[in-house]
């Protein structure tokens, strides 16, 4: 469970910082390149991360198993699919001015995966993450009676990224192993987009190649951990610590983007960020009880 958590913090802090740096590669790359480029090089970052920590072995056993198990090739198609849309639109929104939006709908998506794992997968939930999900069921009900609907970028991050997870647990593919095939299947869509001689000698002049590979390491980093998080954490846990990243993203939008929200707007994150700080509050007084247990259990020796 603690390495769960660890992993879902340091995914969401390294997302954050993601969206920032495809506002920098907007000044020199257009949005198709910087989503051609991210998919290419995330791929050959995740190989060597999977090398690097043992994980290889396991990648081999997985792509063995799809020569028996043919099923699961268009699982993996599908997933891909989706993972490859939401690629898209996280390098696409901060240049265009639509973070704000897009840190909207990862506030959304943690609500709709506590619905499907309390519904879909029957899990538990504590009363801090109920009082915390009502909060933030207020805060999205409030934006969309406000705003008359939630615009198509919140609402293809709140759906897609749960029917994605969804799709890889039924079958059986939550693990990094199944994300490299994922990857692998995406290849040939990012050299269809960048493997152009314009596009590769724009990528070769100046800093651009520096900033792309930077990209790519930034990538695979953040999507390695937070795959690991989705396999170590509960289904309604994973999707309640998923509310870090669009703190982190909106903080990113307002701070470094230029971006604003409207006077009408702030209900809608007042109380999402109440929901936070209920969920932040009821994991610290957590961890403070079975510190408590273990003192009693084991006092310091004086």
């Amino acid at each position: 469970m603690t390495r769960g958590i660890a992993a879902s913090l340091a995914a969401s802090v390294l997302f954050a910082f993601l969206a920032f740096y495809s506002d920098i590669l907007a000044r020199t790359f257009g949005g198709w390149e910087i989503f051609g480029w991210r998919l290419l090089l995330t791929f050959p970052a995740l190989t060597l991360a999977m090398v690097a920590t043992g994980r290889w072995p396991r990648v081999i056993r997985f792509v063995t198993t799809l020569t028996h198990s043919w099923w699961r090739i268009p699982v993996l198609l599908t997933n891909a699919s989706l993972l490859a849309a939401q690629m898209m639109l996280f390098t696409w929104a901060p240049g265009a001015g639509r973070a704000a939006e897009l840190s909207l709908g990862y506030f959304l998506m943690p609500l709709v995966m506590i619905v499907i794992g309390r519904v879909g997968f029957c899990e538990s939930i504590t009363r801090g993450q109920g009082i915390a999900t009502v909060l933030a069921l207020l805060g999205v009900a409030y934006e969309a009676v406000r705003a008359g609907s939630l615009t198509w970028v919140t609402l293809v991050v709140a759906i897609g990224y749960p029917a994605y997870f969804v799709c890889r647990r039924l079958a059986d593919m939550a693990s990094s192993s199944a994300l490299w095939a994922e990857m692998a299947l995406m290849v040939p869509l990012s050299l269809a987009v960048v493997g152009n001689p314009t596009a590769l000698r724009h990528a070769a002049s100046g800093s651009a190649l520096a900033l792309i590979i930077g990209l790519g390491i930034l990538s695979a980093g953040a999507m390695a951990v937070y795959t690991g998080a989705q396999t170590w954490l509960p289904f309604a846990l994973f999707g309640l610590l998923s509310y870090l990243e669009p703190v982190l993203l909106v903080i990113v939008a307002f701070t470094l983007l230029g971006e604003s929200i409207t006077a009408a707007e702030m209900p809608t994150y007042g109380l999402i960020w109440l929901a936070v700080l209920v969920l932040a509050a009821e994991g610290a007084w957590r961890v403070l009880r079975r510190k408590r247990r273990h003192d009693l259990w084991w006092p310091e020796m004086s």
